[in-house]
């Protein structure tokens, strides 16, 4: 009975360990794909004020990748 009781938990701590990097892994693909679009809209586009939106959107990218980064370590030390 002791060895089922470890199994779980075991399992338990895999499990929440991939939910935290599942976690990081779409805050990066968030952070990727507005960076992209900003870099779309700067390429693509012609305009006044082009060049602040496609900025804003590097800048959100940036912001979210960084805040992806430091969640992830934040988690993964508390679960140890």
């Amino acid at each position: 009975m002791k060895k089922h009781v470890e199994d779980i938990a075991k399992y338990s701590y895999i499990q929440t360990k991939l939910a935290i990097e599942r976690t990081a892994l779409s805050y990066a693909r968030t952070s990727f794909a507005f960076m992209a679009f900003g870099l779309g809209i700067f390429s693509f586009f012609e305009g006044p004020n082009t060049y602040l939106l496609s900025l804003f959107f590097a800048v959100v990218g940036t912001i979210f990748l960084i805040f992806g980064v430091i969640t992830y370590i934040r988690r993964t030390t508390s679960l140890n």
